[in-house]
Parts: C-alpha cells; sequence; structure tokens
C-alpha cells in the first residue's frame, strides 16, 4: 500500500476504532520502508498541524501567509521530490478542526491518484467520516479495516513476548479478546504481580467507564436506544449501520459519540455494527 505499483489510480483509508494498532502498523511499515514515506500524525489541536506537517516534510510554515495556501504549495513541493506516499494519521480530527485543511488534503489526494504522481493514505478512528465530497472518488473501497489479532496471535505475544504463563495467558484473552492496546494493558498489569482477580475488577470498572462515556448507563440519555441495539445485536449477533442509527434517530453526531466509546464496533468493510462481548451483561 504504502510503495504503490505505476498502474495505481487510487488512495486508502484505514479505519478501525481506538486500540486496535493502526497507529503501530503505519509508523512501523513507513520506518522499514525508509525513504519516500511522509508520516504526518495530526495533533489534537489545529494549532499544532502545521508544526507536525512542517516537521515531516522539514518545513516551516509562515504566519503571515494563510495556512491553506502554505500547505498547497508545499505540497506542490513533495510532488516534485521522490515521495511514494504520504500518510495523515488520525485524519479525522481535522474535520473537528479546520475543514478547509481537510478538503486541501483530500483534493491533493484525488489529484496525486489522478496523476500516478504518490499516494496518500487516511487513517482514522471516526468511523463515520464524511466520504461524501467528490474528492473521495478516487479513494480505494472499502475502508481497509484493522481489526483485533487472532487468539493464536494474541497468545504468541502473552506467552513468547510477555513470558506469561499459558493458562493465565488464555484467561487474559478470554477477558478482553484481541484488542492489541487492551492486551498490552493486562500484560502490563499481571507483570506487575497483581492478581487475575484484581484485574478483573478492573476492567469491570473500565465498562462502566465506557459506557459512562457513551451516555448509555441507566439513567443517561442514550440508555434506552443503546439497550435496544444491544438487544438487536445480542440476537443477531450483528446489524446493519443503518439499522444502528435508526436507534438514535438517524443522528450522525450522537452515533459518532456512542461509537467512539468503543463499546460497539462499526465495520465499514461490511457496513455492520457488533459489540465487546464484555458489554453484553451490562444490558441483559
Amino acid at each position: 500500500m504504502l510503495q504503490p505499483p505505476n498502474d495505481y489510480s487510487s488512495y486508502h483509508i484505514i479505519c478501525r476504532e481506538f486500540g486496535t494498532g493502526k497507529s503501530s502498523l503505519i509508523k512501523k511499515v513507513s520506518k522499514e520502508i525508509g525513504s519516500g514515506i511522509i508520516y504526518v500524525d495530526v495533533p489534537p489541536y489545529i494549532k499544532d498541524f502545521g508544526k507536525a506537517f512542517g516537521r515531516a516534510l522539514n518545513f516551516r510554515f509562515e504566519e503571515n501567509i494563510t495556512f491553506s495556501k502554505q500547505l498547497i504549495r508545499k505540497i506542490g513541493c513533495a510532488e516534485t521530490q521522490q515521495t511514494s506516499s504520504c500518510n495523515f494519521d488520525n485524519a479525522n480530527r481535522l474535520t473537528h478542526m479546520n475543514k478547509e485543511i481537510l478538503e486541501v488534503l483530500q483534493d491533493d489526494a484525488k489529484d496525486s491518484a489522478d496523476s500516478h504522481s504518490y499516494i496518500v493514505v487516511f487513517v482514522i478512528s471516526d468511523l463515520l467520516f464524511n466520504l461524501a465530497r467528490s474528492s473521495w472518488s478516487q479513494a480505494k473501497l472499502p475502508p481497509m479495516e484493522i481489526g483485533e489479532i487472532t487468539k493464536d496471535e494474541s497468545m504468541l505475544y502473552l506467552i513468547e513476548k510477555r513470558s506469561i504463563d499459558e493458562e493465565i495467558a488464555k484467561n487474559l484473552y478470554e477477558l478482553v479478546g484481541g484488542r492489541f492496546i487492551d492486551l498490552c494493558k493486562v500484560a502490563d498489569f499481571i507483570s506487575s504481580g497483581e492478581s487475575f482477580n484484581d484485574l478483573k475488577e478492573q476492567i469491570l470498572l473500565n465498562v462502566e467507564v465506557r459506557l459512562n462515556l457513551a451516555y448509555l448507563n441507566e439513567g443517561q440519555k442514550y440508555h434506552k436506544p443503546g439497550k435496544l441495539a444491544i438487544n438487536a445485536i445480542l440476537s443477531s449477533k450483528e446489524i446493519s449501520i443503518k439499522k444502528f442509527k435508526n436507534y438514535f434517530e438517524h443522528e450522525e453526531e450522537v452515533c459518532t459519540k456512542v461509537l467512539s466509546a468503543n463499546v460497539f464496533a462499526y465495520h465499514p468493510s461490511r457496513g455492520t455494527v457488533n459489540q465487546d462481548k464484555r458489554y453484553e451483561k451490562c444490558y441483559k
């Protein structure tokens, strides 16, 4: 993906919720390839984006020229260099900070795909990221999903990399599944000498926190539609994103907020929503 063939004509979108290794994967591959790869981690605040982009391109943005004009100018410079890939991690943050900048990047992604000059990769966590603009016409769809690692991969990590007893490793996997960041956390917890029972209590507390962040706990504003969605998922394992949105009256902002808490998982490649098993008993 980061070293496209000469006849490619599209760019890529990588997505999945927080904690599934999107950033780690793109950083690792970028480092392995080395030259020709531009990696920009979009910061939480727009005032820091110029610095982050400037560092990636060895370029200083000037205060007396509009940022978007400088961005266009610098992208033009990048096209004359031997750049094979330009990667924007956490690109979804721009939808909430400065849509003009995102539109510049979208247009460049389309133009670079049309001209076969270099590939642009958007790495996103906002799973309802807006794909409505015409510039997305050159995006390779469906988006590439970074999912959980398999049970075998999880066991290999816990036993071989973290030196955890096989039986405990099995219990850890049953507790948190294959989300890599969660596996790292539980491995750290056990390696520090804490007991498995204490870990289970911490996981249950975290479940309550996640439900609270999504406003899904009893008495909170999205408890009723959340319960309907969870019950539907329990009966059929997963539901369509259209049905999920219907429970929340098709309010995009609400759906994004609920999904961002990682209680539910949206799979854009098949247009469905399912749920982490850790949350099921909270609504039974």
